[in-house]
């Protein structure tokens, strides 16, 4: 079972009371017996655990919400610390009274010290540990206090993220099932001969969405697959056949995972955006890079003629689905990813990079 802090924290409490019953048993041991100093010592820690947590799980609640009973509160508190001055006060005397006795029998050398039997300045050492044990009572509770909000807001954090990330992974289906029909329509009018192949492709592809990418990772090797039968739809009802080039680099291709449904976007819109019926030199450069350190996905595309001379932030694609990708890259793999994309010289390129140690 794994340990957390919160497993934990009985043993630090448990480390703390031992640590301070040591302290004292070792103090009292020099004026008292082994076995008084024994009784005597338990006595008072006791008094002090009584304070401490009866102050922090019977009285604390009070002054937070929705309570906030600050009259209880106090009243409870000024009752606590007169029963710990008097309880205290009258293990004092067994001590006193002890160690009296000790010293006639022989047990110990040192006389007790003529201090006053009565009087404020007994109760002082009693009030001073009271006050002690109810500030240290009120550190631990608001550090506790501190650490559960931190925990709650930690919580809210990844169940909104976790969220938000479904909501993100929803919008992908129907996106893709509405291009796949689209694609399957496209074909069926070009090549009906060749409609049930196609149809097959289809089916893989929509086995993949459907059953591997509910897994919150999916191989990168199943990913470049999907990737390739879309290449494949798209290549069929293309009038223009583009260039594809697909180029994969690296040896860790089968040990890496990666969010499902992420790199497509990329290609859809290099299908989209390079498409023109005037332009002969249509091309698609995939390249897939996979090192010790990085794993970089990168897409370049022909921008059309009819683009080629307009204004740089115009080519600048902003669909839905880069801004889908870039939630998700920014909820899977915080700080450790970058998204590029935009115009360079006649070509458009969209680049995707993750800091290996995180796939």
């Amino acid at each position: 079972m794994k340990l957390s802090s919160k497993n934990l924290e009985p043993f630090w409490h448990g480390l703390f009371w031992v640590l301070l019953f040591g302290l004292t048993l070792g103090l009292s041991r020099t004026i008292l017996p082994a076995r008084l100093a024994f009784i005597i010592g338990i006595s008072r820690l006791g008094i002090l655990m009584l304070v401490v947590y009866g102050h922090a799980f019977l009285l604390a609640p009070f002054v937070f919400p929705p309570k906030k009973k600050i009259i209880v509160y106090l009243v409870g508190t000024v009752s606590l610390c007169a029963l710990s001055i008097f309880l205290l006060d009258i293990v004092f005397q067994m001590g006193h009274e002890a160690r009296r006795l000790a010293f006639e029998r022989g047990q110990i050398k040192f006389p007790f010290p003529n201090l006053p039997r009565g009087g404020p300045p007994r109760y002082f050492p009693h009030i001073f540990l009271t006050i002690l044990s109810i500030l240290i009572s009120a550190a631990y509770v608001l550090a506790k206090t501190v650490v559960q909000k931190e925990r709650q807001k930690e919580v809210l954090r990844v169940e909104k993220s976790e969220y938000e990330l479904n909501f993100l992974r929803s919008q992908i289906n129907p996106h893709f099932l509405f291009n796949a029909l689209n694609n399957l329509h496209a074909i069926f009018m070009i090549y009906p001969e060749k409609g049930e192949k196609y149809l097959l492709k289809l089916s893989e592809m929509l086995r993949y969405v459907l059953e591997e990418c509910k897994q919150p990772r999916v191989s990168l090797k199943k990913e470049m697959q999907y990737l390739h039968n879309y290449i494949f739809f798209q290549q069929a009802k293309e009038h223009e056949s583009k260039k594809i080039n697909f180029q994969v680099e690296g040896r860790g291709i089968n040990e890496v995972s990666i969010e499902p449904m992420l790199l497509i976007v990329l290609l859809e819109n290099a299908f989209q955006h390079s498409y023109s019926p005037d332009d002969h030199e249509q091309f698609i450069c995939i390249k897939v890079e996979v090192n010790e350190d990085v794993f970089r996905f990168q897409v370049r595309n022909n921008i059309p003629l009819q683009q080629a001379h307009a204004p740089q932030e115009t080519l600048v694609h902003h669909g839905i689905g880069l801004q889908n990708v870039k939630r998700r890259l920014e909820l899977n793999y915080p700080q450790s990813h970058t998204l590029n994309h935009g115009p360079k010289g006649n070509e458009y390129i969209a680049e995707i990079t993750i800091n290996r140690s995180f796939l």
